[in-house]
């Protein structure tokens, strides 16, 4: 009886410490759950050339983004805390009815042509003016089309009033000279500068009486009318041969060049130049711009843009110049073919621009020009929202950060995930810059090229990866990104 009841006894012990053991294990594991609260890690910080340095003086609180590439909040307040960044993502169309919407365009100075797609060439507006479509003949090379196009078309473009009518006949006489018909242009350019355009009609006029050869106009011909206040097409043409005579040859070193690389600058900008002007212009410059703006020994006898040439001293350090000049990081290594990982040495020479850096993003041309100190550096194709998501306007940059998360319906989709479509690298608006309108947007990589060039986006500067990453390491905090038509 006494082993029987012991028995018992140990039995029923037993049975009571399993079932205290279980209920320390539900205890452990909901006190663990309760812990981690669902907490999400932030994005990783930008360990970029530009970022490394920049964060030195205070630390940037990444940034969770929303539906497509538009930022759910506004940036936090700087912090050294892992702070937990709780956000709700706007609803929005999938990419694949985006894809399908046809997007008609605002009227602005005269009115947008409807895009022909929403991605690729057909959504970049080449010409807003009333003669848009005679004009997209014209440079294409279909020029009895455009010829007939604006004759078919003249009663229409005089009820639009004295600028479109205006337009018709300026569009009537350069299809003419390029058909070799150049009495007949001739007359019709008089009458064009009668009507008001007198720098159009006198480089018509000239081209005329060289029979079509722009090589034969005088050089001081095209100089006045490249200098003309009359912005256009006969300023914009002029200023690219004349950079492109023979005597202004990119070879010719010294002023000539970095005269030339003002011209093709000046012509490219304008957006007045025909498609195939427009391509070997922007190539010129870039070849320039590669030989004299970014060139880290090269000075610029004509003093544009306005070049510094720093000499290393004791304690210097890439962010301590660029702080001293107002650029990037990125901006010192990429100019001067640096590390940015290594150290500067004492008398070591750095060139430096220290004009104020843009990008410049067309929402006709969808494209975005870096611009430093007033000088081109580079142009990229761009993706926009369509209509007006994108406004016009200025805005500065806050923040930046390598490799984003992307913050979608609640949930954390980290980079290097397919549907992470941000790409590898975020810029974002001030909230407060350009009246409010900043707030959510940015500029970005993304995971969808064939979006780029397009209008696809909510709101959001769209770019290549590759494209992007270049631009990161010249755009300081507090660069300007300006968005123009």
């Amino acid at each position: 009886m006494h082993n029987s009841e012991y028995t018992e006894k140990n039995g029923v012990g037993l049975q009571l410490f399993s079932m205290g053991f279980a209920l320390l294990g539900v205890v452990v594991l909901v006190w663990v759950a309760f812990a981690s609260g669902g907490k999400e890690k932030p994005a990783p910080l930008s360990t970029s050339t530009s970022d490394v340095a920049e964060a030195a003086p205070e630390a940037v609180q990444p940034v969770p983004v929303a539906a497509d590439d538009s930022i759910s909040a506004p940036p936090a307040p700087p912090s050294f805390a892992g702070q937990e960044l709780k956000t709700e993502a706007p609803a929005q169309l999938p990419d694949a009815e985006l894809k399908k919407t046809v997007v008609p365009m605002p009227p602005v100075d005269g009115g947008y042509a409807e895009p022909k797609a929403t991605a690729g060439a057909g959504a970049i507006v080449r010409w807003t003016l009333p003669t848009a479509e005679g004009l997209e003949l014209l440079e294409s090379g279909r020029v009895a089309e455009a010829l007939a196009w604006a004759k078919g078309n003249r009663e229409r473009l005089a009820a639009g009033g004295p600028g479109a009518q205006l337009c018709g006949v300026l569009l009537e006489a350069r299809a003419l000279v390029a058909m070799n018909r150049c009495a007949e242009a001739k007359s019709l350019f008089a009458k064009a500068g009668a009507a008001g355009a007198a720098n159009d009609a006198a480089l018509g006029t000239a081209l005329c009486d060289a029979q079509g050869a722009w090589n034969s106009i005088p050089a001081q011909t095209l100089q006045a009318c490249a200098d003309a206040p009359e912005a256009g097409w006969g300023s914009a043409t002029a200023a690219y041969y004349l950079a492109n005579r023979p005597e202004q040859k990119p070879e010719v070193k010294g002023k000539t060049e970095e005269f030339a690389r003002m011209l093709y600058q000046r012509a490219l900008l304008s957006n007045a130049l025909e498609l195939p002007l427009e391509k070997a212009c922007l190539a010129h410059l870039e070849e320039l711009t590669e030989t004299i703006v970014l060139n880290p020994r090269r000075y610029h006898l004509l003093g544009e843009p306005k070049a510094e040439f720093h000499k290393v001293a004791p304690g210097d350090s890439f962010y301590k110049v660029a702080k001293q000049y107002g650029v990037a990081v990125g901006h010192i290594a990429v100019m001067n073919r640096l590390d940015p990982k290594k150290f500067l040495n004492v008398g070591q020479v750095l060139k430096v621009l220290p004009g104020e850096t843009v990008l410049r993003v067309d929402r006709q041309r969808l494209s975005g020009t870096l611009l430093v100190g007033g000088a081109f550096v580079r142009r990229f194709p761009v993706g926009i929202g369509p209509g007006d998501a994108t406004p016009r306007g200025a805005y500065k940059v806050s923040t930046k950060l390598v490799n984003p998360d992307w913050y979608y319906n609640g949930r954390r989709i980290p980079f290097g995930d397919p549907e992470n479509i941000l790409g590898t690298r975020w810029m974002g608006f001030d909230p407060q810059s350009n009246a409010g309108k900043g707030a959510g947007l940015g500029v970005h990589g993304t995971g969808l090229p064939q979006s780029v060039p397009g209008r696809e986006s909510k709101g959001c500067v769209r770019m290549l990866n590759a494209d992007v990453e270049w631009l990161y390491e010249w755009m300081p905090h507090g660069a300007t990104v300006e968005v123009v038509n």
